[in-house]
């Protein structure tokens, strides 16, 4: 899966080239129709703006490093797999909001996409979330 996936060094070589070649962010910003500020603060590794990397032909997505093998990326869709295979192993959402040091509601809320993975990630044998690019298909 990693195959397609495209680091950020690569996404910003893209998109520095397409600003040149548009005559600038300005110019990138109105051939595009993004806000110019989207633009420098992408450039710039402020945060990733969807709109721009659109306009290169890229999309931004989530990718966990599994903990044992760095290298290996997955998606959100494998942690929260993993995740779901947790809890009903422990029994109860009680029993692994225990394991996990955070209260039942707190892990409800994960479970159902309200809130981000990061305080079950090392429980389960992942790392911090990193950034990649695909292609718009």
């Amino acid at each position: 899966m990693s195959d397609d996936l495209i680091h950020p060094k690569d996404f910003y070589g893209k998109l520095n080239t397409a600003i040149r070649e548009a005559g600038g962010v300005s110019a990138f910003a109105r051939l595009h129709n993004v806000d110019a500020r989207r633009v420098y603060e992408t450039q710039d590794a402020v945060r990733y703006h969807e709109d721009v990397a659109r306009a290169v032909g890229l999309v931004p997505v989530a990718r966990y490093p599994v903990a044992a093998d760095p290298k290996s990326l997955v998606g959100g869709k494998t942690v929260y797999e993993k995740l779901n295979t947790f809890v009903r192993q422990c029994g109860s959402q009680q029993k692994a909001a225990d394991k996990f040091g955070i209260t039942k509601g707190h892990l409800g809320n994960i479970i159902n996409a309200r809130r981000g993975l990061r305080p079950v990630l090392a429980s389960l044998g992942f790392l911090a979330p990193l950034t990649r690019f695909v292609s718009v298909k």
